[in-house]
């Protein structure tokens, strides 16, 4: 039952975020996992609720629950690297951000990830590995049918264009 209702409040707040206010999406989350009795889902909740207060601005909700995150037990493998990463983005530390995503394991192709490790690029000045990660992400995503993530990576994307010069390169972007 409790993996039924998370899933249910990962629906909801996925859709909060692209539909609604994306503020809320990360403490929906967070709020939902400090509720659930089950660690495995509780860790899963608050992973999302991490990435999603990353995503929209909301370090005060990231941070908390990367801390209660912290505190659950390990619930696989793609979760303790996007908080990890995302600890370090917090903390402004973008060189043990993208260290952490570089040594992810092999087999994960979590997209919070990928777009994670685009946005470090991009952060660390390495405008040409953030094109490159987030135009492959985009294709990924698009050839899935899965969009919400899309508007995010083109914004990587066309920072990255920016930084070069490439303005009528990142207007075209879509």
């Amino acid at each position: 039952a409790s993996r039924t209702r998370a899933r249910i409040d990962l629906v909801r707040a996925g859709l909060e975020l692209e539909h609604g206010v994306p503020q809320a999406a990360g403490r929906m989350l967070l709020e939902r996992a400090a509720a659930c009795d089950d660690p495995a889902v509780r860790a899963e909740l608050l992973e999302a609720a991490a990435f999603y207060a990353w995503t929209c601005g909301d370090a005060e909700t990231a941070a908390r629950a990367v801390k209660f995150r912290g505190e659950c037990a390990d619930a696989g493998a793609g979760g303790p690297v996007l908080v990890a990463a995302v600890s370090a983005l917090l903390d402004d530390d973008v060189a043990a951000a993208r260290r952490v995503l570089a040594e992810r394991p092999g087999g994960v192709a979590d997209e919070r990830l990928r777009l994670l490790s685009a946005e470090a690029a991009l952060l660390a000045g390495d405008d040409t590995a953030a094109a490159e990660q987030s135009a492959q992400l985009v294709a990924h995503l698009r050839e899935r049918g899965r969009t919400a993530l899309v508007p995010r990576a083109l914004g990587v994307q066309a920072w990255s264009r920016l930084l070069h010069g490439a303005h009528d390169d990142a207007r075209n972007l879509t």
